[in-house]
């Protein structure tokens, strides 16, 4: 059995979805995947390299930017993601692709026909900060429109920042479409418009990026962010590593950076036809609770209206019917269960508010013309 080292950064919380994904190409090779929650100085990285004799390295790059690699010797790295500069020339790299990032964010916009864009970026100076930033911008001029950029002073508090942050916000043109370069960032962008009055989304649309499930779902509203999936970049990262212990592959350096996977809509961004609070409650209720069983009638009690006023109310506002709005709900889960190539397919209609298997499978044939598992290898 091989034993591969990764390396964390302890100041990171993305690691758990990477390793995951080292976990999931790990199984097929019998590796033993120790993670190292130490310092990468050249004296202690000696002493964990001489303990375990790994046959191969993966280090998370985070803020690790500093690392003398030559202490590695001959065996292989494989780095996954980059922070604030460039990549040394030499060195193994699986990581997102930031300017995709935020081209993806840009068409999103552009797609709910904004005229207005602004971009808050993130308060170091970071690679994949300024590749998002310039992406985006570039993507809303070819579109023959402006871009509103606000860039945080490096060296300044907290609290000059977010001052700073909501100075700009008031004087941005409505409605308008923010991305954040991060989810965290995005979370700053929704604070400040509640203490200005800004309505979100009715005004100002937020989009982040990580999908953090914790933050994304929790904040109010929730935010709408780009999903990068890092399980990919685990998995991609030990198929590289592999290659490289096997031999295949002895040029240098290698390179792989590939797209996010999608945006996960959630209110933030959902902007409704007409002013509605009611209306945005249930499409809330429906996003969060569709996968639990609720019907039609859950929904429309929660309203406090008569049915036919609830379903002609939320028709007006969101363009379809309650219903509708629940099978979408239930079908974006189906679709995100499916692209998890762990998740059995047996299994997936109890997680999405489907009676029964056969009921999901026939409700997946109509609405696709697929079977579950030939879209599944389609998509994969």
């Amino acid at each position: 059995m091989r034993n591969i080292l990764f390396f964390i950064s302890l100041d990171r919380n993305c690691f758990n979805t990477q390793l995951e994904g080292i976990y999931r190409y790990s199984r097929k090779r019998n590796w033993h995947v120790q993670v190292v929650e130490k310092s990468l100085r050249r004296n202690e990285l000696r002493k964990t390299l001489d303990f375990w004799k790994p046959s191969g390295v993966l280090v998370e790059y985070g803020e690790a930017r500093n690392v003398d690699f030559s202490a590695f010797g001959d065996i292989p790295v494989v780095c996954i993601d980059i922070g604030r500069r460039l990549p040394h020339p030499r060195m193994n790299v699986v990581g997102l692709d930031s300017a995709a990032v935020g081209t993806l964010g840009a068409d999103y916009f552009y797609s709910l026909g904004f005229e207005h864009f602004g971009y808050v970026g993130y308060w170091e100076s970071m690679l994949w900060d300024r590749e998002r930033r310039d992406a985006f911008v570039s993507a809303v001029r070819e579109q023959g429109l402006d871009c509103s950029v606000f860039t945080p002073r490096r060296k300044t508090s907290a609290a000059e920042r977010h001052q700073a942050l909501r100075a700009y916000l008031k004087n941005l043109p409505r409605p308008c479409g923010i991305m954040a370069c991060n989810d965290r960032t995005g979370e700053d962008v929704l604070i400040a418009c509640s203490l200005l009055g800004i309505r979100v989304p009715e005004e100002v649309s937020v989009l982040g990026v990580d999908n953090d499930l914790t933050l994304c779902e929790n904040i109010v509203p929730s935010l709408t962010s780009i999903d990068p999936d890092t399980s990919r970049s685990g998995f991609v990262a030990a198929e590289m590593l592999d290659r490289l212990m096997s031999g295949e592959d002895s040029h240098f350096p290698l390179r792989c950076f590939y797209p996010p996977s999608r945006v996960v809509v959630r209110r933030s961004t959902r902007r409704l036809s007409c002013d509605s609070s009611t209306v945005g409650a249930a499409v809330e209720l429906i996003r969060t609770r569709a996968c639990e069983g609720i019907g039609v009638k859950d929904v429309v009690e929660s309203m406090g209206i008569s049915r036919r006023a609830a379903e002609n109310h939320f028709r007006q506002a969101t363009g379809r019917t309650i219903h509708e709005e629940i099978n979408e709900a239930r079908f974006a889960k189906v679709f995100e269960l499916l692209r998890d190539p762990k998740r059995s397919i047996s299994t997936i209609a109890g997680f999405c508010g489907f009676s029964t298997e056969v009921a999901l499978r026939k409700a997946f044939r109509l609405r696709t013309g697929l079977s579950m598992s030939r879209w599944r290898k389609k998509e994969m």
